[in-house]
């Protein structure tokens, strides 16, 4: 895979970053649980980027869901 690790991040109301989630890997079945996160943004940062000469990650979306 191209991505390592990452983390996904909910900002919090004093406006900082909090992680809630991490892992290694990234593809279309990638599944992560993690506790109730309470936040109006999330974001995706790439930690580790395995980059080949010709390839870059491209990641189309990724959603979140209340279980």
């Amino acid at each position: 895979p191209l991505v390592g690790k990452f983390v996904i991040e909910a900002r919090q109301a004093d406006g900082a970053w909090k992680t809630v989630a991490e892992g290694d890997g990234i593809g279309a079945e990638k599944e992560l649980k993690f506790a109730p996160a309470q936040a109006q943004k999330f974001r995706l940062r790439i930690l580790d980027f395995k980059h080949p000469a010709s390839s870059v990650p491209v990641i189309g979306e990724f959603q979140l869901f209340a279980q």
